[in-house]
């Protein structure tokens, strides 16, 4: 059995964390609290702390946010509110240590009646949409969806009686008819459902009603895609186990980055 040790802390924030993202070089990471505080780290300066010492934050915003996530490529960043019921895009340059707004989201989320502490927001594989939580629409609960450099409303996934405090994109794209790839994202809100959903559909591919007694906290893709875990308050996990096929035929890493390259460009913005 493997023997692990505490090497580094991270101990700025003052008050409870909430959510943490890793940045896709590996090397940084993103972390936001109950204090309002909004921090990027590098695992580079928690090699040149010692155990007596904070490792000093690259950047740190003032901010209220209960969720973050990266964009695949690590140039954009998206957090989300459930206080002041925004969803806000930054842009990162010089190394993570230039952080500006660009811009901000209220109207897709401001009748969302929840204080929930969470807001698990996500990013598609390719970069192309992110899946935000609590949105609503008059009565219906939402996860709204933005589009890539525009920032607008791509879509929204609607159909849970309660707000939606968990979205996730699978990690692997699927090939289309059309020679191109799709995503697939999972949401999950406090009425203990979960709902699966593919791209063209009117309803979702998959929807899983009273999993749990409490509600959810949190959704996560295996690396290949084909199982899906969500996690409750009731102190249970749920494993959801999808068939080859059933969500698409997955594009290999050579097609994914080829569609990538072909839509972006070799530097990848």
């Amino acid at each position: 059995m493997e023997q692990w040790r505490v090497k580094r802390m991270f101990t700025v924030h003052k008050s409870g964390v909430i959510d943490l993202a890793w940045c896709p070089d590996n090397i940084h990471f993103a972390s936001c609290g109950n204090d309002s505080l909004l921090i990027i780290w590098s695992i580079n300066e928690a090699g040149k702390a010692t155990m007596s010492h904070d490792v000093a934050p690259i950047k740190i915003i003032d901010v209220k946010a209960n969720g973050v996530t990266f964009d695949p490529f690590g140039k954009f960043m998206a957090t989300q509110s459930s206080e002041d019921r925004t969803l806000t895009i930054w842009r990162l340059q010089q190394n993570y240590k230039n952080v500006t707004q660009v811009c901000q989201h209220h109207s897709y989320y401001k009748n969302s009646m929840a204080m929930s502490m969470f807001r698990r927001l996500s990013w598609s594989a390719d970069g192309q949409i992110i899946s935000s939580t609590a949105g609503k629409l008059g009565a219906m609960h939402t996860a709204p969806l933005l589009e890539r450099s525009s920032w607008k409303l791509l879509a929204t996934l609607a159909g849970h009686s309660k707000t939606i405090s968990s979205t996730r994109f699978n990690p692997r794209l699927y090939k289309d008819a059309a020679g191109g790839c799709y995503s697939v994202v999972a949401a999950a809100s406090i009425d203990s459902t979960i709902s699966v959903w593919k791209p063209g559909m009117d309803k979702p591919l998959t929807v899983m009603m009273d999993v749990f007694k409490m509600g959810i906290t949190d959704l996560s893709w295996g690396f290949n895609g084909n199982i899906l875990l969500a996690s409750s308050t009731d102190g249970k996990v749920v494993c959801v186990h999808y068939e080859p096929g059933v969500l698409g035929e997955p594009l290999s890493e050579f097609e994914k980055q080829r569609i990538i390259e072909t839509r972006y460009g070799q530097s990848t913005l």
